[in-house]
């Protein structure tokens, strides 16, 4: 029986496609849940020293990762959406084209 290669080169899987903007959104929730918590324990004076702070930088942090991956995802978006845009100009600048042509050689064969 020959050795098994446990840690020989294995397919690469293919990129996970996710939102981002759900990806940061959940953890932003976490880090909102946390914070309440965490505030309600610091009202009863039984929060550790900082731990607050913590939860809100987390919460803070979380958020400009939403605006970050929202910017992301538009700008996604907005360069499909031109590409359409520059495929459709495309389509009828040839159409127009073609519809020159038809008609100058309806006008050369003409009697």
């Amino acid at each position: 029986m020959p050795p098994m290669d446990l840690f020989g080169d294995a397919p690469t899987p293919p990129p996970a496609k996710i939102n981002p903007v759900t990806l940061m959104g959940t953890g932003t929730v976490a880090w909102l849940i946390a914070t309440a918590v965490v505030a309600g324990l610091d009202l009863m004076d039984r929060a550790p020293e900082g731990w607050l702070w913590i939860c809100v930088a987390g919460l803070s942090l979380g958020l400009l990762g939403m605006l970050w991956a929202y910017s992301r995802v538009y700008r996604a978006y907005r360069k499909r959406v031109r590409a359409i845009q520059r495929a459709q100009k495309a389509e009828i600048k040839a159409q127009r084209a073609e519809q020159k042509a038809m008609k100058r050689a309806a006008r050369n064969s003409a009697p």
